[in-house]
């Protein structure tokens, strides 16, 4: 039977922040290191366990269009179970359960792939299937290259341990205890990518700023929390497409392309070394400023800007910010660095002029806290319908987190 703590409650709150590349784009498939980092946008799940028969998951900021509800009856959780117990392989459930979650052609292809991730970890954590109901709620634009399924992996990930008992405690978690929750976090994102590279999941995770290359990590020593601004251009983005054209470009201008490639690299080292002691902050964000400006030039030089990107580049500098793609570029998502002197106004303002041009726009914190949780009581619970209907915004989400 699961292990359940005999002070823990039957529902919990859990958020994990996204990820941004903030300098290092592309240049990372070709062996250079990349710097990533947590994104302030977060997103939010809340279980609660039930008394009635079935699980039922709830993703209402998936889909507008399609049906975002997906239920398993226990009965059905306990043939799986068997499944995955039979085979000591929690990625087994999948085949015997893709009738069922193939079947209701209503759902999304997007509450799809969460439920699987979730059935996947479910099974895995969960000794004896209880019934519960899930509702992730995300403030991260989904398919955007911010690390949504990675963040929503997170938050799967830490509630069902909390609520099997296998963690015993919201805050203070030590390096083990997130080691787990990334761990189990990683087995999600199998599911929804088939191999993933495990760095966005770590960012989700354990938050901060990390260096990476060719699959090895390591924090960015002395990074400090920064402001953006994130500009989604509501232009789909095709990350094969782009990649596979910085591809034909290098075949065919190796001369040219490649010490690009090079120089963004020598761009990341930089990054690296102005997170020094000495560095003031005026001084720290005027260098930014250059890397950022000198680091969308160089994509742009390899192919991987749009009409778009240049748009918000154009935008900022008449606010006298600077502004890069994040990510695989043609069409996505823009970072504007907001100096720590910049007014509300500048801000606000800048914010429209960007809705002028179809522009979607947050401010979010960079490098910022990982995982958070917390149990929650029965009174808090009576709020379920407004955290359903998307009645509670972020900052009374995080209210309920850190009290």
């Amino acid at each position: 039977m699961t292990v359940v703590a005999p002070t823990l409650p039957g529902s919990v709150l859990v958020s994990a922040p996204g990820k941004v590349i903030l300098f290092g784009e592309h240049a990372v498939v070709y062996g250079k290191t990349a710097v990533a980092a947590s994104l302030g946008l977060r997103t939010y799940a809340w279980i609660r366990r039930t008394t009635g028969d079935s699980v039922v998951l709830t993703f209402p900021d998936l889909s507008p269009e399609a049906l975002i509800r997906v239920e398993f009856t226990i009965e059905e959780l306990k043939q799986w179970r068997m499944v995955t117990d039979a085979s000591k392989d929690p990625m087994a459930v999948l085949s015997a359960a893709s009738a069922k979650l193939l079947s209701d052609e209503r759902v999304s292809g997007a509450a799809k792939q969460a439920a699987a991730a979730f059935l996947t970890v479910y099974l895995a954590l969960v000794d004896e299937p209880m019934p519960m109901d899930v509702c992730v709620r995300s403030f991260l634009p989904v398919g955007a290259g911010l690390g949504s399924s990675a963040s929503f992996s997170v938050c799967i990930a830490t509630g069902l341990l909390l609520l099997t008992g296998r963690l015993s405690k919201t805050v203070g978690l030590s390096e083990t205890e997130l080691k787990t929750i990334n761990d189990w976090a990683f087995c999600s994102e199998k599911v929804i990518h088939g191999n993933p590279s495990g760095i966005d999941n770590s960012l989700c995770t354990y938050g901060g700023a990390k260096l990476y290359s060719k699959g090895v990590m390591r924090d960015l020593k002395g990074f400090t929390t920064l402001k953006f601004i994130l500009t989604d251009t509501q232009v789909p983005k095709n990350t094969k497409v782009q990649v596979e054209g910085v591809r034909l470009r290098k075949e065919k201008f190796p001369d040219i392309v490649t010490p690009i490639l090079e120089s963004i690299e020598a761009l990341v080292t930089q990054c690296e070394n102005s997170f020094s002691p000495s560095a003031d902050e005026t001084q720290l964000e005027e260098t930014l400023e250059t890397l950022v400006d000198i680091n969308h030039s160089l994509l742009s030089a390899i192919g991987v800007s749009h009409p778009s990107l240049e748009a918000v580049r154009q935008t900022s500098a008449r606010f006298g910010l600077k502004s890069k793609l994040t990510g695989a570029g043609g069409g996505g998502c823009a970072l504007t660095l907001i100096r720590h002197d910049t007014t509300h106004d500048t801000i606000e303002e800048f914010k429209n002029a960007l809705e002028c041009h179809g522009c979607r726009s947050f401010e979010a914190e960079v490098g910022c806290e990982g995982v958070r949780c917390n149990f929650l009581s029965d009174a808090d619970t009576i709020r379920w319908t407004d955290f359903v209907d998307r009645g509670l915004d972020s900052a009374q989400l995080d209210a309920l987190i850190k009290r």
